[in-house]
């Protein structure tokens, strides 16, 4: 393996750190693949022209250079998806807002929809910011399987129902968050 190689498996951590900071400041219907290949590609382009310098780390350089790349790729992305996407998406998005738990409703709504900070989700619901944000972590969880399903084509085979991977994040929602008695 070389320098540049071990360079860049020792920073896939921060390529996809990045990426994750742009999805969760861009619509939906950005690609996230795209915006994976794009941070490696910038990251192997980082590694092949990192000078070693004395106080110059490889992780500022790398950053330095997955940035930049991933904002010219959303530049060159249409600024929505087409309309029968936009349309599939939002009757799913619904759909799936309703199918689950009081709980997890709440937080979507709150979170996705109205972009409240987590601590005040937390206080208002009664729970605690940690429950607040395993709740965010299953919803993007789902966000990422509707995606996926609404690329993966006709072929029934690879499909999987949407109501199979909401009743995943429901059980693991509701077995774990439940209100507060004093909530019920």
């Amino acid at each position: 393996m070389t320098d540049q190689d071990q360079l860049v498996a020792q920073h896939q951590d921060l390529a996809a750190a990045q990426v994750r900071r742009v999805l969760a400041r861009v619509p939906s219907h950005v690609d996230r693949h795209a915006l994976h290949a794009t941070a490696e590609a910038a990251l192997a382009t980082a590694a092949g022209t990192f000078c070693p310098r004395p106080g110059i780390a490889f992780g500022a350089h790398a950053a330095a250079t997955i940035g930049p790349a991933l904002r010219d790729l959303l530049r060159s992305l249409p600024a929505v998806p087409p309309s029968p996407e936009v349309s599939g998406r939002l009757r799913i998005l619904e759909a799936a807002i309703l199918d689950l738990p009081e709980l997890s409703r709440a937080v979507v709504t709150s979170s996705f929809l109205r972009s409240r900070p987590v601590a005040a989700i937390a206080h208002d619901l009664g729970i605690g910011e940690d429950t607040v944000r395993s709740l965010v972590t299953a919803l993007v969880t789902l966000h990422e399987v509707v995606n996926a399903t609404l690329r993966s084509g006709p072929s029934p085979r690879r499909r999987v129902p949407l109501r199979t991977h909401i009743r995943v994040v429901r059980r693991t929602t509701t077995a774990r968050f439940e209100y507060p008695a004093h909530r019920r």
